[in-house]
């Protein structure tokens, strides 16, 4: 077939145009043809396409053909056009398509999708790896229902498989029928009374007639209802099966209508199809029932968030569409970014105390012995960049440690997370450079040495929109192996993603020069400001512009790259941080919840253990395990359960409210999970496709996964740190201290003896027989079976540092103690009223410092506000 190039997977893309878009309000032009920020939409679908090496597409059109063939004419790739006269359904007009492919004997992959249909590039890649990861007959999109309420219904079997997709109109039919058959068991249904039911799915009422035929004529005409008027049939047909009304819906995932078939079997099952349902048309769709019925290979993929799959019937959704657009565009400053001044101007600014400079010191860290340690510190960073890189124009920018004071482990997995920002951070000063070198140097060289790189070789094989297929691929994570968590793999990481995102836009080279005082490797996100700091510093100087929100997401997915698979909750902290204030936040979607006061009469000590918790080697590889056992015991409740897996996105969705299951019945199900299971036992009971990904991240000798005790911890944590907010607010200190305590022994490793002179190995109980005593309690209504009292066992601490928090314990006014930090080392977080500071900080240099020949560090932390580029 000549007009189709060969590939290794080769695709082409269907692409059905024919519709009128009567709701549009202009006749004259194609749906497809109405411009968002002044091009076509089928140009900026058919440009996505191509992007992602579909060069060829088949092009259903109708009435106005020639304004559709013009827009395109001009785009790259190979086009072939089908004319469908008469608009007889999207199974019609695929199928013209398909004759043609098939009489051109292709026998590749196809892509069907609407021409107005907005795909996100990054939402197609993770199709199409799907597609072939899986060896999918079928991979289609799909999304919540609750975002998507006209958009069909998928239907699973009793399996969890796709078994169907039906469109709402037949889904609005079957539930008038009903409506009208139960109220016309008892007596005939008056005409006005008929009306009101019916106008509850049909509000307008030439589809009410094209759903209801005669039956809503004789409405019109003023006659009852009586039951030998309504259709015999019950349920609802899809292709050739019939699927009760209960189990369409009760169905929480949305068609998305983005579907990639084998070519062979889209031509069988689309000559299977018929017009018998509510709208007397051939509906594509009903392919998947086909296909379902001879066991076909049918995988749903669901998009990250709603406007991964767009697409319009009306003006109104058409401005909306382009409202996001324009809200993900970069936005251009005119020169010279405010802020920016050379570094003699910069010095005489801090050594003279410019009085703009000061306020938004003050601002930002509030006491004045604080504020003048810091201007102290910006004078020598000033000072070695212009000794190294001259007198150049730069931008300086700073992003605080963090401390979660709950919420562990737990972002990347949709849980909360409760944040202050300390008065310990990270400056950077950066200046542009003409070409693609970066040179770094930090203030402690014989900690972080020069070092300097090329912009060009940062991205080798990247495919637009597939960071996520990216930074998993071999040669990325065997660069980040290499590295050992050399600070210089944070800032590449940072330009990688920001040219991944801006792939428009050729990043130049830079200068940077770096200081801080976080401690390192002690749980404090010292390698998350790193990224903060350089992320606010490029964004200002090449003048981009970010939501908030996207700023937390790309730092998020930046820190990706150099090969740990955490959330974005630090970033977030850092970004959103308020002075004073405890703040909260929760993410897919990415949001603040809110914030309370930090508490009076109370501090919060860290205190750094010495034991550095580096993400390198042994230890990346223990994070990654245990981010590894969320993922599994998630999908091995999704395949033990199929009828709740549509509900379970995150592992934080299994809860009570989102299951609609009692507390007994969670910990029930929570039986079901393995105590601990071997990667060959997993590979066998679980599809491969589902958890390649998860058993990836980490080194093949970690293959014992202890799903149940660390899926508890989860939980446990997303319900205790979701309620922090409320019970700080209600000034309940010390119950919130509690959780503390049971927070930290899902991180405990071991007991220690009162004297600190013995312990003994530490692990929740999560047997069986524990989850049926917690079950039993639950069912008493007894408080002890709350969620937020049940520590499981994550096991990332170390036995140092259970003894900082046993010690700290013993401190009369230390209320709780916890781990910070992901663990394996650096710090814990102290709670203590006021008057018992110093007692804990003897205590812990008696009974941890001193004995171990170890320097004393320990602060009390005072909440700052967020990252900023500093400015006067």
């Amino acid at each position: 077939m000549d007009m189709i190039s060969s590939r290794m997977h080769p695709i082409v893309a269907v692409i059905l145009a024919a519709g009128r878009g009567t709701r549009m309000g202009a006749t004259h032009l194609p749906k497809v043809c109405f411009p968002l920020l002044g091009e076509p939409a089928i140009a900026r679908a058919v440009r996505s396409y191509v992007g992602c090496s579909i060069q060829t597409h088949c092009i259903v059109v109708g009435q106005s053909s020639e304004a559709i063939l013009s827009v395109l004419r001009e785009l790259p790739g190979q086009r072939l056009y089908v004319h469908q006269p008469e608009p007889r359904g999207t199974g019609h007009a695929t199928r013209l398509a398909a004759d043609l492919l098939h009489a051109l004997g292709y026998e590749g992959d196809v892509l069907v999708v609407a021409g107005d249909k907005l795909v996100e590039e990054a939402f197609l890649a993770r199709l199409i790896d799907t597609f072939y990861a899986t060896r999918s007959d079928l991979a289609f999109a799909v999304g919540d229902v609750r975002d998507f309420p006209t958009s069909g219904r998928v239907v699973r079997d009793a399996q969890g498989k796709v078994c169907a997709i039906v469109e709402t109109f037949d889904l609005a039919r079957a539930q008038v029928l009903q409506r009208l058959r139960e109220r016309a068991q008892s007596a005939p249904v008056p005409a006005e009374e008929a009306r009101a039911l019916i106008a509850q799915s049909f509000p307008q009422e030439h589809k009410a007639e094209r759903a209801l035929g005669e039956l809503w004529h004789r409405v019109q005409r003023g006659e009852p209802v009586f039951t030998q008027h309504l259709p015999g049939e019950e349920g609802i047909r899809a292709g050739h099966q019939a699927l009760s009304l209960s189990q369409v819906a009760g169905a929480c995932e949305a068609n998305l209508s983005v579907y990639l078939f084998r070519a062979p079997l889209l031509y069988e099952a689309l000559a299977h199809l018929a017009s018998d349902n509510a709208q007397g048309e051939i509906y594509l769709t009903d392919t998947v029932a086909v296909l379902a019925q001879r066991g076909a290979r049918i995988h749903s993929v669901p998009v990250a968030y709603p406007q991964e799959v767009m697409a319009f019937n009306t003006p109104e959704e058409l401005e909306a569409i382009e409202r996001y657009l324009l809200s993900t565009q970069r936005v251009v400053v005119h020169s010279p970014p405010s802020g920016t001044r050379t570094v003699s101007e910069w010095m005489r600014a801090v050594e003279m105390r410019d009085r703009s400079l000061m306020h938004q010191l003050r601002q930002t860290y509030g006491d004045d012995t604080v504020v003048e340690a810091k201007r102290q510190r910006l004078l020598s960073l000033l000072r070695l960049h212009l000794q190294r890189f001259g007198d150049e124009p730069v931008v300086v920018a700073r992003a605080p440690g963090r401390v979660n004071i709950m919420g562990r482990h737990i972002d990347h997995q949709g849980g909360h997370v409760n944040m202050m920002a300390i008065d310990r951070d990270l400056h950077v000063v950066v200046g542009l450079r003409t070409d693609r070198r970066v040179l770094l140097q930090n203030l402690q060289a014989n900690r972080f040495p020069p070092r300097e790189f090329s912009l060009d070789d940062l991205l080798p094989g990247y495919q637009p929109g597939a960071w996520a297929e990216f930074v998993n691929s071999v040669p990325i994570l065997e660069a980040a192996t290499a590295a050992r968590g050399d600070w210089s793999q944070y800032v590449k990481a940072v330009c990688a993603r920001l040219q991944a995102h801006f792939a428009d836009y050729v990043l130049p080279g830079f200068h940077l020069t770096a200081d801080g005082d976080i401690p390192i490797g002690a749980g404090l996100s010292s390698s998350s400001a790193l990224v903060v700091a350089t992320m606010e510093a490029l964004l200002h100087l090449n003048r981009f512009e970010l939501s908030a929100e996207q700023f937390v997401e790309l730092c998020g997915e930046a820190e990706w790259y150099v090969g740990t698979r955490g959330g974005a909750g630090d970033h977030a902290a850092m970004k959103f941080a308020q002075r004073d204030q405890v703040v909260s936040m929760s993410f897919f979607p990415f949001r603040v919840v809110g914030s309370v006061p930090f508490p009076t009469g109370y501090r919060f000590l860290v205190c750094y253990s010495h034991q550095q918790a580096r993400k390198t080697a042994g230890a990346r590889d223990q994070f990654n395990h245990r981010v590894a056992c969320y993922t599994l015991g998630r999908e091995w409740l999704k395949y033990t359960f199929p009828h709740l897996a549509p509900r379970i996105e995150h592992l934080r969705d299994v809860n009570r409210e989102r299951l609609g299951i009692s507390l007994a019945e969670l910990y029930r199900l929570l039986q079901h999970l393995p105590e601990v299971i071997e990667r060959q036992r997993l590979l066998e009971r679980l599809p491969v496709e589902r958890i390649a990904s998860a058993l990836s991240t980490h080194d093949e000798k970690l293959d014992r996964y202890p799903l149940r005790s660390v899926v508890m911890f989860g939980l446990a944590e997303c319900e205790r740190s979701r309620r922090t907010t409320h019970t700080l607010q209600e000034g309940q200190v010390e119950q919130f201290a509690r959780w503390m305590n049971c927070s930290h022994d899902g991180d405990r490793v071991v007991r220690w003896s009162p004297d600190g002179q013995t312990y003994q190995p530490f692990a929740a109980d999560c047997s069986d027989h524990a989850l049926q005593r917690l079950a039993a309690l639950a069912e008493a209504g007894s408080p002890d079976a709350d969620l937020v009292w049940q520590p499981g066992a994550y096991a990332c601490s170390t036995p140092e540092i259970d003894w900082m928090v046993d010690r700290a314990l013993q401190v009369q006014g230390v209320l709780g103690a916890q781990i910070l930090g992901a663990g394996l080392g650096g710090c814990i977080l102290v709670l203590a009223r006021e008057e018992a500071v110093e007692a804990v900080q003897r205590a812990l240099v008696e009974g941890y410092y001193a004995p171990r020949s170890l320097e004393p560090e320990m602060f009390v932390c005072a909440p700052v506000a967020g990252s900023s580029v500093i400015s006067c």
